[in-house]
């Protein structure tokens, strides 16, 4: 019986001290992370290559401005519906929005909650695409963009330690069973 107790007792400890880890992290990166989430009005072929002209307007412009506000980037988005002569409009929000995993070339975002800016182009019924705009991760091909040394600067004077870490290291099994963690606790907490 004694056995039980403690075996009890060391998982719920474990249990506690990965929701205060997954915590942290996702805390850490919430804070200084700024995501981007554009959703495409339908899923119909004309819908998703706007989407993706609003992207590269609304990066375009971040890049040139160093930042924006969300009146610039629905002005931006809706300069590009009306230059493609679309009837529906796009509204930009700021918030905290749950985001996918993320993969680039040498970092990895768990899933989660993070600071972002939602535009929604018309009904907001298409697919999403996502990118992190601060540290620029914005890459408008289709391919997997690598962080540059100004981001790589960037991330290492605002994220803590172990965040910057977890997030930058592949190969490390430790580092995966962190990552693995942080993903199992958030699906537990959205449910």
């Amino acid at each position: 019986m004694k056995k039980i107790i403690i075996c009890f007792t060391a998982g719920i400890l474990c249990m506690i001290m990965s929701v205060v880890y997954t915590n942290s992290v996702m805390a850490d990166l919430s804070e200084h992370l700024l995501r981007l989430h554009i959703i495409a009005n339908s899923d119909s072929s004309i819908d998703q290559e706007v989407k993706l002209k609003v992207r590269d307007a609304v990066i375009a412009k971040a890049r040139a401005n160093n930042s924006l506000s969300l009146e610039e980037i629905t002005d931006t988005a809706n300069r590009v519906l009306s230059e493609h002569e679309f009837s529906y409009s796009a509204k930009a929000e700021y918030g905290t929005f749950h985001f996918p995993k993320k993969e680039y070339a040498n970092i990895t975002l768990p899933q989660g909650w993070y600071s972002g800016v939602r535009i929604v182009l018309g009904n907001g019924a298409g697919q999403k695409w996502w990118c992190v705009m601060y540290p620029p991760l914005c890459f408008t091909q289709e391919v997997t963009g690598e962080l540059d040394d100004s981001g790589k600067n960037q991330l290492t004077a605002a994220l803590e330690n172990e965040s910057l870490e977890l997030i930058s290291q592949k190969d490390n099994v430790d580092i995966e069973m962190k990552f693995k963690i942080v993903e199992i606790m958030q699906n537990l907490i959205n449910k």
